[in-house]
């Protein structure tokens, strides 16, 4: 099994490959030790994309010895949070992640972008 901060970026560049914009992984373990130690956060760009991605980060975690804690929120497919204890991963539409705004919400948090190469 991979360590909590390889496992987030090897989520944060799955979800890239499933076309996720947004890509953000957010190392919590010095401001919030007692939520998750990661956050991974990404857009989706409609709802069924979201729940596209939530089954890509399923595998991602089962390929990796990880079976996911719980998920929540993948029916409404707006905001779906798959939880893997030391990582949990946000996935949501782009209005549910503006008015959520968790990168504020964690501001203290160190925060490491992923971007496709091929949007950039």
């Amino acid at each position: 099994m991979k360590e909590p901060q390889d496992l987030a970026r090897e989520i944060a560049l799955a979800l890239l490959k499933k076309k996720a914009e947004g890509v953000l992984v957010m190392d919590l373990r010095e401001v919030a030790p007692f939520i998750a130690d990661f956050f991974v956060l990404a857009t989706a760009l409609t709802r069924d994309h979201a729940r596209a991605l939530a089954d890509g980060v399923e595998e991602t975690l089962l390929a990796n010895g990880y079976a996911p804690h719980h998920t929540e929120g993948y029916g409404s497919g707006r905001w779906v949070l798959v939880d893997a204890d030391e990582v949990v991963i946000h996935i949501m539409t782009r209005e549910a992640r503006e008015f959520y705004a968790l990168e504020s919400l964690w501001g203290d948090a160190k925060q490491e972008r992923y971007e496709d190469e091929d949007q950039s």
